[in-house]
């Protein structure tokens, strides 16, 4: 909340509230402005103009534990600073066990996996990756999940994810 301050007496304050388009218009007025809980702001000056953006609190992997991935959506996705168009799960962890040595990525998976295509053809629990020249095996979200976050720890991978719950929440996650 934005006030305005014109005196001290509590009930001649003036209160901005946002507009639709989250912008506040303030030109022309010569009374002292206070802004509380200012610390969980950005700010910038451009052209004589100051600008506030929210800052973003990003979940540690510990605490992304106690949300239910189930159906949620990766609406926004940084890997190594880059943009991941329509990111998914599998999606970001098919370029991570990419870029993983393979016997890294063996040692350290908590996926089952198998080495040739003949035993995937046998087998049809299993998916064939042509790019990591693996099959694994589905596992749930949240399994996918610990997987991206461990395989990107051992990597030393960086990850910027913002997530849609299926209650419509937004969290978001940087490792």
């Amino acid at each position: 909340m934005i006030l305005l301050k014109n005196d001290l007496k509590k009930d001649n304050l003036n209160y901005i509230s946002l507009m639709e388009d989250n912008l506040i218009n303030i030109d022309n007025i010569d009374k002292e402005i206070i802004i509380s809980n200012i610390d969980k702001y950005n700010f910038k000056i451009i052209n004589n103009n100051l600008y506030l953006t929210p800052i973003d609190k990003y979940l540690k992997d510990f605490e992304i534990y106690r949300y239910e991935l189930k159906k949620s959506e990766i609406f926004e996705a940084r890997f190594n600073d880059e943009n991941i168009k329509n990111p998914t799960y599998y999606k970001i962890l098919k370029i991570i066990w990419k870029l993983t040595p393979i016997n890294i990525l063996l040692q350290h998976t908590i996926f089952n996996f198998k080495l040739n295509i003949d035993s995937v053809n046998t087998d049809n629990t299993y998916i064939w990756n042509d790019e990591i020249n693996l099959a694994f095996q589905t596992r749930s979200f949240n399994h996918a999940f610990k997987e991206i976050v461990n395989l990107c720890k051992i990597n030393n991978f960086k990850l910027i994810l913002k997530i849609r719950l299926i209650n419509n929440n937004i969290i978001l996650f940087k490792i």
